[in-house]
């Protein structure tokens, strides 16, 4: 007796690739989702696939994606969201402004950030020593008919560009400083007995906070009532 004969079972191909492709193309605002749906697309048609319509919407849809995804980083729009998005990570950083009198003087001790300190606010210490270079992010502000030890009397602003490097950023508060410090106390720095203490931007601040200012300040080493300004000393 002769064994049944053997049949052997082939399944038929299925929309699946096709319906795959179109669902990355639906997810292709991601960039590297209609990339993929375009590729799926493409082997769909070339390989005669069932679901090839689907296949050519996916395709169509990925490039529709991709042309907007092309258009939005080289136009300007995407210039304007990077510097929005720059300046909320920025007013983030700085955090909110002390409160202030008519006349911008502080009303009430606060920290300040660093950054939003202002000619004519006065601070406590700020955590730095004579000739020593500290990053600071805050220092304990005060209305200036208080005791404190630093009073701000300048600020100057560092050409746009690449970051030129420490020193010479350095080089250049100490420069702005220097300059502004006769305008404001009535004597040269050089025949003066008050010291200079200036912040300036890091790199990290410079990159990402577009911070570009130098703030100066005069402090006579002790504690001080009142304003240094017009002192002569």
């Amino acid at each position: 007796m002769l064994p049944p004969p053997a049949y052997s079972t082939v399944s038929a191909p299925t929309r699946a690739l096709a319906i795959t492709a179109l669902i990355l193309a639906l997810a292709g605002f991601l960039g590297v989702t209609a990339v993929a749906a375009l590729v799926i697309g493409i082997v769909v048609l070339v390989r005669r696939l069932p679901g090839r319509a689907l296949g050519v919407a996916a395709m169509v849809m990925s490039l529709l994606w991709l042309g907007g995804i092309y258009t939005f980083f080289s136009s300007s729009a995407w210039d304007d969201f990077k510097q929005g998005a720059v300046d909320a990570f920025r007013d983030g950083a700085n955090g909110p402004q002390p409160e202030r009198d008519q006349s911008g003087q502080i009303t009430e001790p606060t920290n300040i950030p660093a950054g939003n300190l202002k000619v004519g606010d006065c601070y406590r210490s700020a955590g730095t020593q004579a000739d020593e270079t500290v990053e600071v992010d805050t220092v304990p502000g005060v209305p200036c008919n208080l005791t404190h030890a630093f009073e701000v009397y300048a600020l100057s602003t560092i050409p746009d560009g690449a970051y030129p490097g420490d020193d010479v950023v350095e080089g250049q508060a100490d420069k702005a400083c220097t300059d502004a410090f006769e305008a404001f106390v009535g004597t040269s720095y050089d025949d003066s007995v008050l010291d200079v203490y200036y912040f300036f931007p890091t790199k990290s601040s410079w990159n990402l906070l577009r911070d570009r200012t130098i703030t100066c300040s005069v402090s006579d080493g002790e504690s001080t009532i009142g304003s240094l300004k017009g002192s002569k000393r």
